[in-house]
């Protein structure tokens, strides 16, 4: 009688051809939190700093009294929430 091996499913590789741009933006404060809302990434932890794609940064002048050290976001980028860890 013989057994029948089971194949083991190798996988492969794809080549894509992906096209992508990178975009340096300055910033003024270290980078404590990311969170994408549209094109922009928000800094929440540091007071809700956006930094636009094109460069440009709107600082809502924000400065909290507690040191939170994480963010998150909802996906519409409506509600935000900052914590401690």
């Amino acid at each position: 009688m013989r057994r029948r091996l089971a194949r083991r499913h190798q996988p492969h590789l794809v080549e894509m051809n992906v096209n992508f741009r990178q975009t340096v933006v300055p910033v003024k404060h270290q980078i404590r939190s990311w969170c994408w809302r549209g094109d922009s990434l928000v800094d929440w932890v540091a007071g809700g700093i956006e930094y636009r794609l094109d460069g440009t940064v709107n600082d809502p002048c924000i400065g909290w009294s507690y040191r939170f050290d994480a963010a998150a976001q909802s996906p519409s980028g409506r509600y935000a929430v900052i914590i401690q860890n």
